[in-house]
């Protein structure tokens, strides 16, 4: 079955636009140049080991420090409080719970931090 005149001109005035299109110079050029930029983006990162235990060990000694204070801030007012009113009880009770939820989110942030770190790698790690 012999294809319309009109499919047929229109089929015939399209091909040449159809074909698969040539890489000029500078095309090849900034395949190169592409290419380039690719290899050096996948180079790995300049930080050391060292600083990276530096670093975890700074913010693992600081979140000791503030587990610390919080249970001696506990055994200080577990002492004081036969001598305390009632009133001075309950506002040294809240400010402990205060303090206390102010660190169980701080470090509730930073596991999420570190969940969130750890499945990105492990994602990039897939992909690799």
């Amino acid at each position: 079955m012999p294809f319309p005149t009109e499919i047929h001109s229109l089929m015939q005035h399209m091909s040449p636009q159809l074909q698969a299109p040539t890489a000029s110079a500078s095309d090849r050029g900034l395949g190169v140049q592409f290419e380039t930029l690719m290899h050096r983006a996948s180079a790995p990162p300049t930080v050391s080991n060292e600083e990276n235990s530096q670093t975890i060990s700074k913010l693992v000694i600081a979140q000791d420090d503030e587990l610390q204070r919080a249970v001696s801030d506990v055994l200080s007012i577990t002492d004081a409080a036969s001598g305390m009113s009632m009133q001075e009880l309950q506002a040294a009770s809240m400010q402990m719970q205060l303090e206390l939820a102010g660190m169980q989110m701080d470090m509730q942030s930073k596991m999420a931090v570190v969940d969130s770190t750890k499945s990105a790698i492990e994602t990039l790690m897939r992909q690799e």
